[in-house]
């Protein structure tokens, strides 16, 4: 083997030249069509990477392999990153760009291999990844954990659902109801972070599910379930034949013009003339992330499974790229939520709580005061004894009284901040001592 550094130039290029071209001719053979000579490709770039001791790149081709038929969008973009490296090498001439990536490569791998993959269908060639909510749910405590025993999801719902309820302090709010009615999920839960709303509509909208609040006070989450073949509700407002998503339709009514009235949320405008301005229609209320709004209807048809099929819908439906074909030919078109709600107001949401600050003036709490310690009240050391004839160079001590008094003033009083020392007087020098008189007589007495 030639060491990535490449002390032999020449060989170390022709090494780097054939796995590039390996790997390219793996990636390409996924992209093709042709079945017959797939797998050799995908062959000779594991032979090529074992070879070379690329234990990361072989384990990644390995995973990829399985999927070459119909490659995921995960796969799809693996093989663009592996495109890549190849493209880096053969220009350098040399492997180490592929060896610089193995820890890259065997961590893609391993997600890969982990991941559960629905199976492949002539309706979804592709296979999607998912992920079972048994799994997704086991952290939380559910009231009837059955209903979700065999219910999955694809795996970017499932991400954006488990980011949605540790926003809202699911986890935290007591038990959560579940409902799965055919490819609709519903969880209700209390929300025990209200600031986490808005974080957690925003992204339930991202995989088409949406955020209600319920006559409780919790809150219901709605997201679309892994099914081979979707729901659509079908429906029909003026000369439009109508496909809407049935987990974006939060609630179905039939409404007069009293009931109309009274709605809170708001409502669509119709994209084509309704037959009856007045009287009873059925009304199907529309939701994705926070927002929300009635759309007026003519007729319900039924609800359906169907997979969508490429077409061309009228300027007047939103979206209007799919359609769901009936067994009599009669074709329905889907309805996207995202252009169907733009423009809609969100649900208000509670601000984030701030911390409360100081208004200007007022005045800042006092410090609890805490009680002295035993250094600052002390018993006054005994004043030293007073000499019989004190100096006459000193002055006299102060008296005891007043000493006394001051210290005992000093020790029960607060502690307080030391003083500025003062300057020592200046003492004038002491003169000699002068005779002393007795008192006893006023006459001098000199010796004999």
């Amino acid at each position: 083997m030639i060491a990535p550094d490449g002390h032999d130039r020449v060989h170390g290029r022709e090494i780097a030249r054939a796995l590039a071209a390996a790997v390219s001719a793996a990636v390409e053979a996924a992209r093709s069509s042709a079945d017959g000579t797939r797998k050799l490709p995908w062959s000779a770039a594991s032979g090529v990477a074992d070879l070379l001791e690329l234990q990361g790149l072989a384990a990644l081709l390995a995973a990829c392999e399985a999927h070459a038929d119909a490659p995921p969008r995960a796969v799809a973009n693996v093989l663009e990153r592996l495109s890549r490296l190849a493209a880096e090498t053969e220009a350098r001439g040399d492997i180490a760009p592929f060896a610089a990536a193995e820890p890259e490569l065997a961590a893609l791998a391993g997600v890969l291999g982990a991941q559960e993959w629905a199976a492949a269908t002539d309706q979804e060639p592709t296979p999607e990844s998912v992920q079972s909510l048994t799994e997704l749910l086991a952290d939380f405590g559910l009231d009837d954990p059955a209903a979700i025993e065999h219910a999955q999801v694809a795996l970017p719902v499932a991400a954006g659902l488990r980011a949605a309820l540790d926003w809202l302090g699911a986890d935290q709010g007591g038990q959560i109801r579940v409902s799965v009615q055919d490819a609709a999920l519903t969880l209700v839960v209390r929300v025990a972070h209200e600031a986490g709303l808005a974080p957690a509509g925003a992204v339930l909208a991202l995989t088409s599910a949406s955020m209600l609040p319920e006559a409780d006070g919790r809150w219901a989450l709605r997201v679309p379930l892994h099914a081979a073949r979707p729901a659509f509700l079908l429906a029909r407002q003026g000369e439009l034949s109508l496909a809407l998503p049935w987990h974006a339709v939060a609630r179905l009514r039939i409404v007069d013009d009293a009931a109309r009235m009274l709605m809170t949320e708001p409502s669509l405008e119709p994209w084509s003339p309704l037959e009856r301005v007045h009287g009873e229609r059925p009304a199907a209320l529309l939701a994705q992330g926070l927002s929300r709004a009635w759309l007026h209807l003519d007729h319900i048809v039924w609800r359906v499974f169907a997979s969508p099929e490429p077409g061309h819908a009228p300027d007047a439906v939103p979206g209007g790229r799919l359609r769901v074909r009936t067994d009599d030919g009669v074709d329905f078109w889907v309805v996207d939520l995202g252009e169907a709600l733009r423009g809609v107001p969100q649900l208000l949401t509670p601000p984030r709580r701030r911390r409360a600050r100081p208004e200007r003036g007022a005045t800042a709490p006092m410090a609890t005061q805490m009680p002295a310690g035993p250094s600052l009240a002390r018993e006054p050391a005994a004043a030293p004894a007073p000499s019989a004839r004190p100096s006459p160079c000193r002055p006299p001590p102060p008296s005891r009284s007043r000493s006394s008094s001051r210290r005992s003033t000093c020790a029960h009083s607060s502690p307080r901040l030391p003083l500025r020392p003062r300057r020592p007087r200046r003492r004038r020098p002491c003169s000699s001592p002068r005779p002393r008189h007795s008192s006893s007589t006023s006459a001098t007495h000199w010796p004999a």
